[in-house]
């Protein structure tokens, strides 16, 4: 389950983080402020209230609609709102440093918004969207706070798996698991 988050949600987390930036920074639209501040209110909100929300909002109102209390969806979901602070503000920044220009050349050139962007705006965009991707993927990974409370016997983290076993005072056992956590950790890096 560790390794699925470390993949789903930065993978998810970058791609809401570029399409956000652009709305907020290309688009001519009235709601752009509001984009952003949604997209950045997630930080300002402590991780152990994101958990109770969710916790409630998974058991008690979406439970008939959407069963995800107990899976990894929740986490899923969870993390990708959390953390989509971070990627917007590291997409923010790089969108700004990419004149709007050269979209617009594009475009002239008959490239439709969707080609100028998949062609023009991604590939410039790709060494930011890769450290915005391994950034939130560490930031994930080493996340103990949501799901210490979202994460049943069936998707523990290996960061609840290691305060498990430090609460138990398996202290050999929990060095083992942030061993082989910070082993899962090193290619990444």
């Amino acid at each position: 389950n560790t390794a699925l988050l470390m993949v789903i949600v930065p993978t998810i987390t970058v791609g809401l983080s570029v399409a956000v930036s652009w709305v907020v920074l290309r688009s001519r639209s009235r709601f752009r402020a509001v984009f952003d501040f949604f997209a950045f209110l997630p930080h300002t909100v402590p991780r152990i209230v994101f958990s109770v929300a969710a916790w409630l909002l998974a058991l008690f109102v979406l439970r008939d609609v959407l069963p995800i209390y107990g899976t990894i969806w929740v986490l899923v979901l969870v993390y990708v709102v959390t953390m989509l602070s971070y990627g917007t503000r590291m997409t923010n920044g790089a969108v700004i440093q990419i004149h709007n220009e050269l979209e617009e050349a594009a475009i002239i050139s008959g490239a439709t918004q969707g080609g100028a962007m998949r062609h023009v705006l991604l590939p410039l965009l790709t060494p930011a969207i890769s450290y915005a991707w391994i950034w939130i993927a560490l930031l994930s990974y080493r996340e103990l706070t949501l799901p210490s409370l979202l994460s049943t016997t069936e998707n523990e983290p290996l960061s609840v798996v290691v305060w498990g076993l430090i609460s138990s005072s398996s202290y050999g056992a929990s060095s083992a698991v942030a061993i082989i956590m910070l082993g899962l950790m090193i290619p990444v890096l």
